[in-house]
């Protein structure tokens, strides 16, 4: 209990030295779908699934809270799960979810993937849990249109060091400390240098030996929709990029990326 209440007050503290830097609700409410206007929140299961109206469970979708165990959400699965609580529970919240994908709107548990604004000030529960440090802006192919959001969030949280910001093993990755990472969700960081295709499939690499560097993939079919998104694939080759993702081992640090907003061109961000 003096754990919980210490933890809580810790909360509170370093949202008023923090304060609301962005723009909450208005972020979204124009590229989501509004489809639930007031519910409230009953329970807190995790850093990243709540009941509302003690009957409708909703996945936080967007974001990726690290697991320390694959049974575990370790440390910061504990802290979002208490800023949840601190700040949602017993609250009224809207709820929205994407636009003209119906296979977006549950996740295979049948949880409804939703993105959680509390209804008295439009705070937005996504970029609340990047912007402390307690999760990582993780677009996906369903869930990519809140991605330029988060990604100012999560700026701001390793700008500031805050949450895992502030531990090594949680930071950006290059091309010599992915060595040895794999089986879990990482951002890598490095200076495309040689393209390939094979088998219908583009690799990007950050060293000269594919063998054994860095590598980023995609399916070639994937190029047009790099192409609407502002990026030509094919001329990445000495521009440095930011690929996150499941990072595993394949002939060196491999990440597989599904969609354009998993990739950032550094001269591109805007902070």
């Amino acid at each position: 209990m003096l754990r919980t209440l210490f933890l809580s007050l810790i909360i509170t503290m370093s949202m008023a030295q923090i304060g609301h830097v962005f723009g909450g609700e208005s972020e979204i409410k124009d590229i989501l779908r509004l489809t639930v206007p007031k519910a409230r929140v009953t329970q807190v299961i995790d850093g990243q699934t709540l009941v509302v109206n003690n009957t409708t469970t909703i996945h936080l979708p967007a974001i990726y809270i690290p697991w320390e165990t694959p049974t575990s959400q370790g440390e910061y699965g504990k802290r979002a799960k208490e800023f949840l609580e601190t700040e949602f529970l017993d609250k009224f919240v809207r709820i929205y979810q994407v636009r003209n994908i119906e296979r977006a709107l549950f996740n295979a548990l049948g949880h409804k993937e939703s993105y959680l604004v509390r209804a008295d000030d439009g705070m937005w529960a996504q970029e609340e849990l990047v912007k402390f440090g307690y999760a990582f802006s993780y677009p996906t192919q369903s869930h990519k249109d809140t991605v330029l959001d988060l990604y100012k969030a999560e700026e701001f949280a390793k700008k500031e060091k805050i949450g895992f910001w502030s531990e090594d093993q949680w930071q950006i990755l290059n091309e010599e400390t992915a060595i040895g990472v794999e089986d879990r969700f990482a951002i890598v960081e490095g200076v495309v240098e040689k393209i390939a295709v094979k088998n219908n499939v583009i690799y990007l690499n950050f060293g000269i030996d594919w063998r054994e560097d860095m590598t980023v993939s995609m399916d070639s079919l994937l190029r047009r929709k790099f192409s609407k998104a502002g990026i030509n694939v094919t001329q990445l080759g000495g521009q440095k990029i930011r690929a996150r993702g499941w990072i595993r081992d394949y002939n060196g640090p491999f990440i597989e990326v599904f969609d354009p907003s998993q990739i950032e061109i550094i001269n591109n961000l805007s902070m």
